[in-house]
């Protein structure tokens, strides 16, 4: 028997390359010989794990050999070889699908109805967490398997053992290789890959809670919201006389203060009439050509004009008379200013407007008309009038009922609604007024299309009336075709007689005559609107028109709010014929355009694009792994060591002594043999030493 003799883990591969390898049977227990001349320290029952001395080695005459291949065993399959692996990431892909059947569950949903006890951003953190440790099974456990195939395959240094087992265990060891790999070094770029994933996959609790977060989402109540609309107008405060009709007293205030007090859009004109059981409400809108009407209204327009052109100047000696003569088709009184030094700064007058304006085959389109000649000064910036250069200037202005439409909203308690197109309405023939001369439609538009819930539907006209097509429209002189045609109801939008003849008459006694008088030339007198329009002569064409609108949009909110019901007789024929209320229309949805209110509740919201990182990770890790098993296939070393750090104790460096029989590349082999050996490191020599004890 050889005499054998501890030595230090430094120079025991220096022994093992002057060693020559004495092969012999060995049992499959193994009996190790006792050391003669190793020192017992500090243990009399125990004897140090040791290589062959020197002595013994040189005589017996041959060199190591580098592999010692063991006889022909049947290779392992792929379930039994990487079963934990293969397991590891069907864990993942249950976890991932829980994650994402969890989020998609809850996706959008108000946070109150998750019910757990702890945060959705909790469970995801956990589940993500499980995620991760999962993907770090197939890339240790490969990195590690990868280091015996790299030695398996040829001659490599020693320490790339440590290189490759310090990546497949540590995050800086991960760094370290991919370092090497980026530098002069070579390594395995299977293991390189492995160790990219390894560091990757520290990202996935970021990504995951990323991907889930509480905010703020618009839900409907179930009370609507609406907007006041009209299709057709016939307020009046009643008839007095031949052709009079007394204006009723809230059209009467909204005259006055569209004068007065002018609102700044029809926004504001009726937000106090919109009706939003919160603070944010939306209105379905149109799409496609004409895209983003929400619905369409009666209402009052105006259209202004610069007519100082038809001034007339005549001069007397050092006075200066300016006259505006009545305009061609327009009946109204014509209009002087006396300068320099006069009385009368600015003079107006209204006329009845329901004739010859605006051309085209209808006799008219304006309700009522306003002019008006004033001294302005020329500079706006002047303050004092008296100093300023002035000229004379002269517009000419009218109110002329349209059928306008909008897109609506209301958010944060603000209402908005825009303008997006206007109609006119058109004069009609006064001899196709009925028995009753106030229901008589003055003004009237049939419109090609009609909005209902966001959507446009058309509007066409038939040649006989019936109870759907119910309303008379007479066609404009010259027209080719029928006289009259019929249509529904809500596609005809109309002013009666006895409302065109009570705002007509209540607006020129209001206008005419008016004017802004200075007696000392150091106040203005006269009607406060007027003073107001007149704003101490800096008058021009962009103020008139801001004037004019203040008063329509005051006056199209009151005709908005008060809109003659549905199913008021729409044609004094239909009255005789019983037709007049065969197709009920409920008042609400003639008079109201309806949509929905929201309320902010705090919700649950998914980015998904940041969830994808997880599957991204995990078919990366599914590729590794396919690549590691089809690697592994192709070497012609078939062990399992993997991650072991049992294959480098009992690593057989002498046939010999080694402890395996014929078992050398089996993982579960050598774990048996390890798990009936008893060792300790204990200090031998001076130096630390990883001895087995004796067997009893």
């Amino acid at each position: 028997m050889a005499d054998y003799q501890a030595v230090p883990a430094n120079e025991f591969f220096t022994v093992l390359k002057s060693t020559p390898i004495k092969r012999k049977p060995v049992s499959s227990i193994y009996q190790p010989p006792l050391a003669t001349n190793a020192p017992q320290d500090n243990a009399k029952d125990s004897q140090v794990l040791i290589a062959p001395s020197s002595t013994d080695a040189n005589s017996k005459g041959s060199s190591i050999s580098p592999s010692h291949p063991s006889k022909h065993r049947e290779r392992r399959g792929i379930w039994r070889l990487w079963k934990w692996e293969l397991l590891s990431l069907v864990t993942s892909a249950s976890l991932l699908i829980v994650i994402i059947i969890t989020l998609r569950e809850f996706e959008d949903k108000d946070l109150s109805d998750w019910q757990a006890p702890v945060s959705i951003n909790a469970v995801i953190s956990v589940l993500s967490a499980l995620f991760k440790g999962s993907l770090s099974l197939p890339v240790a456990e490969g990195i590690s398997q990868l280091k015996w195939l790299w030695f398996s395959d040829r001659t490599h240094r020693l320490a790339d053992l440590e290189k490759f087992d310090r990546a497949s265990r540590s995050t800086w060891g991960a760094v370290l290789f991919l370092a090497r790999q980026l530098g002069r070094e070579r390594l395995s770029t299977l293991a390189t890959f492995g160790a990219f994933l390894s560091l990757v996959t520290l990202a996935v609790d970021p990504f995951s809670q990323a991907s889930v977060s509480v905010a703020t989402c618009q839900r409907v109540v179930s009370a609507p919201a609406k907007i006041p609309r009209a299709n057709v107008y016939s307020a009046n405060g009643g008839h007095y006389g031949a052709d009079m009709n007394a204006l009723d007293a809230p059209m009467q205030l909204a005259f006055t203060l569209g004068a007065t007090q002018p609102p700044a859009n029809s926004s504001r004109s009726v937000a106090a009439d919109v009706v939003c059981p919160t603070t944010n409400c939306t209105f379905p809108a149109t799409t496609g050509d004409g895209g983003g009407a929400s619905f369409m209204t009666l209402a009052m327009c105006q259209s202004c004009r610069d007519v100082s052109a038809s001034i007339v100047k005549t001069q007397n000696g050092t006075h200066i008379a300016w006259s505006l003569p009545p305009l061609p088709d327009l009946e109204h009184e014509p209009l002087e200013l006396w300068a320099p030094g006069t009385d009368t700064l600015f003079s107006m007058n209204a006329s009845p407007d329901t004739f010859g304006r605006q051309g085209g085959p209808w006799a008219g389109t304006g309700m009522v008309g306003f002019q008006g000649l004033v001294e302005r000064s020329t500079n706006t910036s002047c303050e004092d009038y008296w100093k300023c250069d002035r000229v004379p200037f002269a517009f000419d202005c009218s109110l002329r009922p349209c059928v306008k439409t909008f897109a609506a909203n209301m958010s944060s308690g603000v209402y908005s609604e825009a303008e997006l197109s206007r109609q006119y309405l058109h004069a009609t023939p006064q001899s196709k007024g009925g028995p009753i001369p106030d229901l008589r439609p003055d003004f009237q538009l049939d419109v090609d299309r009609r909005i209902v819930n966001g959507t446009w539907v058309d509007c066409k006209g038939a040649t006989n009336r019936s109870s759907l097509h119910s309303v008379e429209v007479p066609r404009s002189d010259g027209a080719s075709g029928p006289a009259i045609l019929w249509y529904e109801r809500e596609c005809v939008y109309s002013v009666r007689h006895g409302a065109v003849s009570a705002m007509s008459m209540y607006f020129e006694d209001m206008i005419s005559k008016g004017s802004v008088q200075n007696h000392v030339k150091t106040a203005f007198e006269g009607d406060t609107w007027l003073k107001m329009l007149f704003n101490g002569g800096n008058i021009n064409l962009t103020t008139v028109s801001r004037f004019a609108d203040g008063v329509t949009d005051s006056v199209s909110a009151q005709m908005r709010r008060a809109a003659e019901p549905a199913n008021a007789t729409e044609n004094p024929a239909n009255a005789a014929d019983g037709l007049a209320d065969v197709v009920k229309i409920p008042n609400d949805v003639w008079t109201f355009a309806y949509g929905h209110g929201y309320e902010s509740r705090p919700c649950i919201r998914v980015r998904w694009k940041w969830l994808s990182f997880l599957g991204i990770v995990f078919l990366a890790e599914v590729c590794f792994l396919i690549m590691l098993i089809f690697t592994n296939r192709q070497s012609r070393w078939s062990g399992d060591w993997k991650s072991s750090s049992l294959a480098l104790l009992l690593q057989p460096w002498d046939r010999d002594y080694m402890p395996v029989e014929e078992a050398d590349d089996d993982r579960a082999r050598l774990y048996k043999v390890a798990d009936g050996t008893q060792t300790r490191l204990s200090q031998v020599d001076g130096k630390w030493r990883l001895i087995r004890a004796d067997e009893a």
